[in-house]
């Protein structure tokens, strides 16, 4: 017998492990696959935000730039009508134009000399033709708009991105320069306002990868360029998109969306600090590794608690064991649930071999007795029989006089009389 149970028990612990392990590998596959999709499901929202922030900076800087343009435009025209710059304070109050964040509108002649000032009059005699936005008009004959580089003007010693355009005598030869000098503060507070907060960057470029405004102003020198030659590589095409790039104060890498403010040589970029992806990533992949492992863990608790249950269920649930030796040379024998029920193996996690029998069910074997174990014996009348049965096949065995009297008192009872063929 206990070498059967022995056995049933080790195909069952074998089973159970199986069925475990492939339970666990189930977990595993499906907590990799849902890795894997939050990855690329987080990549795809990032991208989409990016590209929304993108847009929504370049159609504001966009207007806004149009709006001086504008501006320019009609003070050239009305400087070719006239000959001469008009009194800027005067044409400045007459459009209800603000002083902020336009510094001033100035006029420079063929030579870069500052001929008109909305801030300091005219003839100020100071020189600009050094100067980046001055010249590139200076020295050619294209009738395009600048963006200088955030600079500290000459004039009136504060920081302003210059936006310049041409102006042009009859032969179509540039005579002079007219500029509106923006306070950088304009944009980058526009680009921090509607930026993303902690390590998220936004930045207005210019031609040739120059930066003009950034939402990190406060934190971060004027000026600069894009480092990056893939990132400015696809500025420089006016494409628009998403990629790693250089792109922090120190060079780190971002997620960058980019893409051109139409009608203009400007170029938004809107990134965040891929390390910042990094731990958003690893925070929601131990969040989710940690729901696996605990849901692992309670599987394993469920299978050792099954274990334990059908173990104990084994050894009290057979109604008929084997016994051997106990019952002398004549071989093994059947016995009624009255004796084995009342006995068992110990089933900790190593087999000792000890045996639990709280009703003496040793003792009646040794003495070849058959008694029943509790009262509830009289539940079933077919235990009559079944005792009768063995009583029959082991002639050496006899009745205990409690079991014979708890018999007749089911005989008495009627409770014989509930027996049904079906049952006997």
């Amino acid at each position: 017998m206990f070498s059967l149970a022995l056995q049933d028990r080790s195909e069952r612990r074998a089973s159970l492990l199986a069925g475990v392990l492939l339970l666990l590998l189930t977990i595993a596959a499906a907590a990799t696959f849902v890795l894997i999709a939050e990855d690329k499901n987080a990549r795809t929202r990032l991208d989409r935000d990016l590209r929304h922030r993108a847009d929504l900076h370049e159609a504001y800087i966009r207007a806004n730039v149009l709006t001086i343009d504008q501006a320019l435009q009609a003070l050239r025209a009305q400087i070719v009508d006239e000959g001469v710059p008009p009194d800027l304070r005067a044409w400045v109050a007459a459009r209800g134009m603000l002083r902020e964040p336009l510094f001033q509108f100035a006029v420079a002649d063929r030579q870069g000399r500052l001929v008109a000032s909305s801030e300091f009059g005219s003839n100020t005699g100071i020189d600009l033709s050094d100067r980046r936005h001055i010249r590139v008009h200076l020295d050619g004959n294209a009738d395009r708009i600048y963006f200088s580089e955030p600079l500290v003007g000459r004039a009136s010693g504060r920081l302003s991105i210059n936006v310049t355009r041409p102006v042009f005598e009859g032969d179509e030869k540039v005579g002079g320069v007219v500029v509106a000098s923006v306070n950088p503060r304009f944009f980058s507070a526009y680009l921090q306002d509607f930026s993303f907060p902690g390590e998220y960057v936004a930045k207005l470029v210019g031609s040739g990868g120059g930066i003009r405004a950034r939402s990190d102003q406060e934190n971060a020198n004027p000026g600069g360029s894009i480092k990056d030659p893939a990132l400015l590589e696809q500025l420089m095409s006016r494409a628009a998109g998403v990629m790693l790039a250089s792109f922090g104060t120190e060079g780190r890498r971002h997620l960058v969306a980019y893409r051109p403010v139409e009608g203009y040589d400007l170029y938004v970029t809107v990134g965040v600090d891929a390390a910042y992806l990094e731990a958003e990533a690893s925070a929601q992949r131990q969040t989710i590794i940690g729901f696996t492992l605990l849901t692992a863990l309670l599987v394993v608790a469920m299978g050792i608690a099954y274990d334990r249950i059908a173990s104990i269920n084994a050894v009290f649930s057979q109604s008929e064991v084997k016994v051997g030796s106990m019952v002398g040379a004549g071989g093994a024998i059947r016995l009624m649930r009255a004796v084995p029920e009342a006995m068992a193996h110990q089933a900790p996690s190593t087999w000792t071999g000890q045996i639990v029998d709280p009703y003496g069910g040793q003792r009646d074997l040794q003495s070849k007795v058959l008694r029943h174990v509790t009262e509830a014996f009289a539940e079933d009348p077919v235990r009559i029989l079944r005792l009768a049965r063995f009583a029959a096949r082991f002639a050496d065995f006899s009745v205990a006089g409690d079991t014979l009297a708890l018999m007749r008192q089911m005989v008495e009872d009627g409770e014989v009389d509930h027996l049904v063929p079906e049952r006997v």
